[in-house]
């Protein structure tokens, strides 16, 4: 490498680092790899310049490979953490490798992710392997759906068995109804609706009951994001979390407020309003006459029994 004017030629720099480099668009293709790559994976460079680098992904870490891509993307500038794939070489076989990406999307001379990979031995390639992923995301509190355009259930985590008691197996390829309280179907299809016209990525929240099996109505807080247009998810990941214990506080709460709220302004004994109820009463309905344009006589008749406090307490 020879610097010419006393400027470093960045390419030649890039072709003889040991790192393999890759220079992905935002659209997932490929627009630069280093000779390292070239030499290590057995491509010329226009083999891979122009192609998709999601096509050089083992199948089984395309999922894993899609959520990092995604989390890079939201995250100009940041250097994101080292995740382990296996990418197809020349002749057909799989090479673990770990990898470093880092989004310059919002930089203006660049516009693009950089990815930067080294090999990894058979070993290390598992210790973070799209299983590993895949039991996170059963071994997660809520349930998480993956929906197409339509509302059909695409995937469904192991939480959607383990708490609701569906089976995975035959709710996928069914609406998303399937799972709710039929008298939240509605009000689901609306948000569905809602989210899908808001365009990629909108995100919004629904509550929408969940009626397991059994006929039991579960009260559950959803999540849902757009990522229809996402060529590697193509759909809406929705996330569903039990807030039946809360939404039965919450109930409660409310009950008592409201029974506080008659107590305050009723007798305990015979459920009418009281004298400070009473008197309040008045009081407004003789302001109302007043402000009227036509106020008219306001007649209050007060009457007081001798000897009734004994009836009173007794019977109300």
């Amino acid at each position: 490498m020879q610097a010419t004017d006393g400027v470093v030629d960045p390419w030649a720099l890039l072709d003889r680092l040991p790192e393999l480099i890759a220079v992905i668009d935002a659209a997932g293709l490929v627009r630069y790899v280093n000779r390292r790559l070239c030499e290590a994976m057995g491509y010329v460079e226009d083999q891979l310049v122009g192609s998709n680098i999601f096509d050089y992904v083992h199948p089984d870490d395309l999922a894993y490979m899609a959520w990092s891509w995604e989390t890079r993307q939201s995250r100009p500038g940041e250097v994101g953490m080292r995740v382990h794939a296996r990418g197809r070489n020349a002749d057909g076989s799989w090479r673990p490798v770990e990898i470093v990406g880092l989004s310059l999307l919002d930089d203006a001379r660049v516009g693009a992710m950089v990815m930067t990979m080294r090999d990894l031995d058979d070993g290390a390639a598992l210790a973070d392997s799209p299983a590993r992923l895949r039991s996170m995301i059963d071994r997660t509190s809520d349930v998480v759906i993956l929906l197409d355009a339509d509302g059909n259930i695409v995937f469904a985590n192991r939480r959607l068995t383990s708490h609701f008691g569906h089976d995975n197996d035959r709710v996928v390829g069914r609406p998303l109804d399937v799972i709710l309280d039929p008298a939240d179907a509605p009000a689901a299809r609306s948000w569905l609706d809602e989210l899908v016209a808001a365009g990629d990525r909108a995100a919004t929240r629904a509550r929408l009951r969940v009626r397991d099996p059994g006929g039991g109505v579960h009260q559950v807080e959803w999540h849902g994001t757009n990522q229809i247009d996402d060529p590697l998810i193509g759909g809406i990941i929705a996330s569903g979390r039990d807030i039946s214990a809360l939404v039965a506080m919450e109930s409660q709460v409310q009950a008592q407020t409201e029974q506080l709220a008659h107590a305050a302004t009723h007798d305990p004994l015979t459920g009418l309003v009281n004298r400070s109820a009473f008197i309040d009463a008045c009081a407004a309905q003789i302001a109302a006459r007043r402000a009227a344009t036509d106020p008219g006589d306001v007649v209050v008749l007060f009457c007081d029994l001798d000897r009734f406090k004994a009836v009173n307490d007794t019977h109300g």
